[in-house]
């Protein structure tokens, strides 16, 4: 939300003085230090505990006081540590995750078309460029609120077992959002959907991950979010072309 509130101003400058090549250049200069970020990422490493492996080792480590009898220590080298898979698609198995997938894949096709053409359909309107672009910028700052409001809200204690309810509510809020979003003519009417549709959008983003937590626990979330993304980004990819220009 940060980066949405902050993109399209920049953006728009970026296409003022240095035009769309030099524009997407600096914007590509930008996002590159992710893959900066992303290389300085390794596991944390534990320091392993020294083995005993034999009686006189472990008498050595003993108090003055303990008795001398023989100790045996058996230390077994044999079985090797299994590898860990990178997705685990027997989570599919599960019903819940299954209608989870589908509702997402559902969700998707529309969530991020009012981001892409927002601009474009208010600049159709007769909205001038400038003020096209801070429209993104206010979906960023609703989002940045309506997440943490949205956690806190979802954390209370008879909220809490009703998750799954409260998700369904927040994702037929932003369908909502995105059909009144036609009534938008001018200025106004498209400030006031964007103050809806980042709410809603805010809303989805902070339950969507909690829900998939108590559909398939926390061993299987890894696996489970993984086939959830991939699943996704075939939607995304069909979305924004099917909307329309």
């Amino acid at each position: 939300p940060v980066f949405l509130a902050a993109l399209s101003p920049l953006g728009q400058v970026l296409l003022n003085n240095y035009g769309w090549r030099g524009g997407f250049l600096i914007t590509g200069g930008l996002l590159l230090n992710c893959c900066t970020c992303g290389a300085v990422m390794r596991p944390l490493i534990y320091k392993e505990r020294k083995v005993i492996a034999s009686s006189q080792e472990l008498k050595e480590m003993l108090p003055p006081e303990a008795g001398q009898e023989n100790i045996v220590c058996e230390n077994n080298n044999d079985k090797k540590p299994s590898k860990k898979k990178l997705l685990d698609f027997s989570v599919l198995a599960d019903s819940g995750l299954i209608i989870y997938i589908i509702a997402k894949f559902i969700v998707v096709l529309g969530l991020f078309v009012p981001t892409i053409l927002l601009v474009n359909y208010a600049k159709d309107q007769g909205v001038p460029d400038q003020d096209a672009a801070f429209l993104l910028s206010i979906i960023g700052f609703i989002d940045i609120f309506a997440r943490p409001t949205c956690g806190v809200v979802a954390g209370l204690k008879w909220i809490r077992p009703k998750m799954p309810y409260f998700f369904s509510l927040a994702l037929l809020f932003n369908g909502l959002t995105d059909v009144c979003s036609a009534t938008s003519t001018d200025y106004k009417g498209l400030v006031i959907f964007c103050v809806f549709f980042g709410l809603s959008y805010g809303m989805v983003g902070a339950l969507q991950f909690e829900v998939l937590m108590g559909i398939v626990g926390k061993s299987s979330f890894s696996s489970a979010l993984g086939l959830v993304l991939l699943f996704e980004a075939v939607g995304v990819l069909i979305g924004p072309p099917s909307a329309g220009e």
